[in-house]
């Protein structure tokens, strides 16, 4: 259960993200989470925007790409900054479960 639950947060803060793939090791995902948490206690993860969020993931991944668009069809979930903050919080509570 537990490799499940990494995959799909990596899959989400990938998607969230737009990065091509994601695929941390335990440490990496841990300092995310670090990140993440202190940027909640800071600011709040209200505060948390697309730009913000791919620095934070370029920093734990070396060579790391992002699309430039989401695929046709799909509405991008960080055109408000609320909406992204709501996705990557939920990613990380279905994590910690």
């Amino acid at each position: 259960m537990e490799k499940l639950q990494e995959t799909a947060f990596d899959e989400a803060i990938a998607y969230l993200s737009s990065a091509k793939s994601l695929n941390w090791t335990k440490a990496q995902r841990a300092t995310f989470i670090c990140q993440l948490e202190a940027m909640d206690a800071s600011r709040g993860l209200a505060c948390l925007s697309l730009d913000s969020l791919q620095s934070m993931v370029s920093s734990m991944t070396e060579n790391i790409s992002f699309y430039p668009c989401f695929p046709a069809g799909e509405a991008p979930l960080h055109a408000n900054p609320e909406d992204l903050s709501l996705h990557v919080y939920a990613s990380l509570a279905l994590y910690q479960e």
